[in-house]
């Protein structure tokens, strides 16, 4: 509630130059005490051993690189170079990603403060010692160095002397870094020369494949937003549901997200139980921790229910430890965020969630490929990721749920079976076990589309399946999907492809 609306307001361009300028000081300082309380919470779990390692096979050159280029990005020093020097290698070993990006955002951010001309040089170097295989990370600089008497204790937990204060700070990053590398069963060292910098070297064995650690879930990351067919059956906006026992909160989504959807809010797990069944949202964001019934045992309840198992839910909550992130997509959460967070990252992701869902839904139902014609509503489009402010890797789950996609087939079975027939919307509802209500929700829901227009879809589909045979007319062909009328054939054949029968048939010999 304090990161979130500065990064509006730094995004609104009517802003005058002098007060845009206050709000990034505001929004620097609160970054800056996010970080401390961070570092602080995270020292507190590696000294009463609450922080577990999570460890997972990777590139370990492919992090330190992309956390050094991050330094090289944002480095606002003209005279300091932030210099990147990894070694590449193919070759994988086990580390736990966020507690090396920890150790090493601390050293660089350490150098980088206390350089203030030079440079300062992130290596990354495969290593043998007595047989033994190591990977190394160096940071090393030519900043204002450390006393001799300080480097025995420079680890130790708030040790501070008068000549060293300056480079300790708060005294517990170096303590953490510390802790972390021995969590890590790694080993750190450091040299440093008074006025003329320090190298800091931290390694871990290669092989070790630390067998008591708990393997971190390696989570896909499939950012493509896609273009989007708003059904012209349907033009209103779509419903979002959002469950947060946090009153302020809730009204700051609200008024991030009313322009877009309609906006339906609840103050806890059984209210937005009641409300998902009663609204029908299109899409439902969660916090965690709430009164009553909290968010994952709410996901289990909707998703285990016909009517609202194919709403897709987002996780918004405080908790970051990898297990929360695990348990909410178990429960069937199909995405996760992190408090604080930009109402813009939120935006994204409902809307790419969305997109690509039904998108995802009406190709499960398209029998015949589709002409080649360059502005096909459904392609996906490559579009560089939104970075979320803590540059977690989040997935987006954008392949449609089993139990939706038998939902799918079984009304597209529904449909063929009397597909030469007028089709009534009470008989499909009564043959899916629905209601009207019900039915058009549910389809509304999975694929976008009114029952009406997937009726439509689905007839039009069948339509070219038959035409690609060559063996009927256009007119054979309207009568055997239900369109006696050729002008209603065309028209929806058009709709559906972007040009007559006749004319798909010249392009599809």
């Amino acid at each position: 509630l304090i990161l979130g609306p500065l990064d509006d307001l730094n995004a609104d361009s009517a802003l005058p130059a002098r007060q845009s300028a206050k709000i990034n000081m505001i929004h620097k300082a609160a970054s800056r005490l996010l970080d401390l309380i961070n570092t602080i919470l995270e020292f507190r779990k590696t000294e009463t051993d609450n922080r577990a390692l999570s460890v997972e096979q990777g590139r370990l050159d492919l992090l330190v690189e992309e956390i050094g280029r991050r330094y090289q990005d944002l480095n606002a020093n003209a005279e300091t170079a932030i210099v990147v020097d990894i070694e590449k290698s193919p070759a994988e070993v086990w580390f736990d990603r966020e507690a090396v990006s920890m150790i090493v955002d601390n050293l660089m951010s350490n150098a980088c403060k206390y350089t203030p001309r030079g440079s300062v040089t992130l290596s990354l170097r495969a290593t043998e010692e007595a047989g033994v295989h190591f990977m190394e990370i160096s940071v090393a600089d030519t900043g204002i160095g450390i006393e001799t008497e300080t480097l025995p204790r420079i680890f130790d937990r708030y040790y501070r002397t008068d000549g060293g204060a300056a480079r300790l700070g708060t005294g517990i990053g170096l303590s953490l870094v510390y802790n972390l590398v021995q969590l890590h069963e790694g080993e750190i060292f450091v040299e440093s020369t008074p006025g003329q910098g320090s190298t800091f070297r931290f390694r871990i064995h290669s092989d070790n494949t630390y067998p008591t650690a708990r393997r971190a879930t390696k989570q896909t990351l499939q950012n493509k937003p896609v273009a989007t067919e708003e059904d012209s059956g349907s033009p209103e906006k779509p419903i979002v549901l959002i469950v947060d026992d946090n009153v302020d909160i809730l009204e700051y989504m609200r008024e991030g997200l009313e322009g877009d959807y309609t906006v339906v809010t609840a103050t806890d797990g059984l209210d937005g139980l009641a409300k998902a069944r009663e609204a029908g949202p299109d899409i439902i964001v969660t916090d965690v921790m709430m009164p009553r019934m909290g968010g994952i045992d709410m996901i289990s309840k909707l998703k285990s229910d016909p009517l609202t198992s194919h709403i897709p839910i987002v996780v918004v909550t405080a908790k970051v430890a990898d297990a929360a992130r695990i348990e909410a997509y178990e429960s069937g959460a199909d995405s996760f965020i992190t408090k604080p967070f930009s109402m813009k990252i939120l935006q994204a992701r409902l809307k790419n969630i969305l997109a690509m869902r039904h998108n995802e839904a009406r190709r499960l139902i398209e029998v015949a490929p589709a002409p080649a014609v360059d502005d096909a509503a459904d392609k996906f489009v490559d579009t560089p990721q939104s970075q979320d402010p803590d540059k977690e890797s989040l997935p987006i789950v954008s392949e449609i749920k089993e139990a939706d996609a038998e939902f799918l087939s079984k009304l597209s079975g529904i449909i063929d079976s009397r597909l030469a027939e007028d089709l009534d919307v009470n008989f499909i509802a009564s043959e899916m076990f629905m209601s009207h209500s019900t039915l058009y929700r549910k389809v509304k829901g999975v694929t976008g589309m009114s029952i009406s227009r997937f009726v439509r879809k689905y007839r039009a589909q069948k339509a070219a399946e038959l035409l690609a045979t060559r063996r009927y007319t256009i007119s054979e062909v309207a009568m055997m999907v239900g369109m006696e009328s050729q002008g209603n054939f065309r028209a929806c054949f058009r709709e559906e492809f972007g040009m007559t029968p006749s004319e798909y048939l010249k392009q599809n010999p």
